[in-house]
């Protein structure tokens, strides 16, 4: 039996799979910018009777994912976004067809007049992104802060 001894495993909060790479997480939490509640609260207030009517009008479910602008306070609401957002709606509604451009995703679906919307972490439907925008502040403060690289005693 010689001296050497196995590796140990390495133990970890969480561990990912992006895109066939592995991530470990040390300290896992959930980040979110200060803004996304209000930003999440005006798009209800401004799509939900509107979705509502288009969903009733042609008779479908409507399921929508997207990231909602974030402003400042002093910044006007993103009013252009949320009109694009209502035409795709009834386009997708009238035709049945999904629209899944990118910034955000209208699923369409025969059923009782319903609507939902589910809000995105990053201006990107992908999970990986949505994950690395959640992560990646996190992450990157603990390895500029709690793991500097040691310095050599050359």
């Amino acid at each position: 039996m010689s001296g050497a001894r196995s590796p140990r495993p390495l133990q970890v909060d969480g561990r990912f799979n992006i895109d066939g790479r592995q991530w470990a997480i040390e300290h896992c939490r959930i980040a979110y910018d200060q803004e996304m509640v209000s930003a999440e609260r005006y798009a209800k207030k401004v799509l939900a009777a509107p979705l509502k009517a288009i969903a009733a009008e042609f008779e479908v479910v409507l399921s929508l994912s997207f990231y909602p602008p974030r402003r400042g306070r002093r910044e006007p609401p993103p009013v252009d976004f949320y009109d694009d957002v209502r035409k795709r709606a009834r386009v997708a509604a009238k035709s049945g067809r999904n629209d899944l451009e990118k910034r955000c995703q209208i699923y369409v679906r025969s059923g009782p007049p319903e609507v939902s919307m589910s809000f995105l972490t990053a201006d990107n439907p992908l999970v990986a992104s949505q994950l690395m925008n959640g992560l990646k502040d996190p992450l990157a403060h603990k390895r500029d802060r709690q793991l500097r690289p040691r310095r050599n005693s050359d």
